[in-house]
């Protein structure tokens, strides 16, 4: 089953707003948003785990933010949180991601164990050869997504389901 991540960029006042009415990330919809599908992968192949810690590893934070507000009207039961003085890192960590690495080792990778083995079930969205691609391709939307929060001065929202 393939899951998907939504990140939208908040204001400091939404962050507060959101934090007291957790449920208020429901209805939430900015113009300055992005979405994945390949949330566990990308983070698997930048960091070599699916669900980082993304107060320890900026790379994952920037997928699974730095801290997470309780929602129980989310399915995973949380919202996640990259505040507005981590997006620097973020991008700075995006940006020097050697892109041909990156798409060498998904090329190598044995790709159906990790689907087995790390439960990366996003992999099977699409043909071995086009992962490699495909994870190149998330991974610049993301930091162009990032590189507009951080112009905007904004903080990041994230969950998925």
């Amino acid at each position: 089953m393939a899951t998907a991540t939504y990140l939208q960029m908040v204001s400091a006042d939404e962050l507060l707003a959101l934090e007291r009415t957790p449920s208020g990330i429901n209805t939430l919809d900015q113009p300055v948003c992005a979405s994945t599908h390949f949330a566990a992968s990308l983070n698997f192949f930048l960091t070599g785990t699916a669900y980082p810690d993304g107060a320890v590893n900026t790379l994952g934070a920037a997928l699974s933010g730095s801290r997470s507000v309780e929602a129980p009207t989310l399915e995973n039961g949380a919202f996640y949180v990259t505040e507005t003085a981590a997006i620097p890192d973020v991008v700075r960590a995006l940006t020097s991601v050697d892109r041909d690495a990156l798409r060498a080792s998904v090329a190598s990778a044995d790709l159906a164990s990790l689907v087995e083995d790390e439960e990366l079930y996003d992999l099977e969205l699409l043909d071995d050869a086009e992962v490699p691609d495909a994870i190149v391709s998330e991974l610049d939307a993301l930091l162009a997504f990032y590189v507009q929060v951080d112009t905007a001065g904004g903080a990041v929202v994230s969950y998925t389901t």
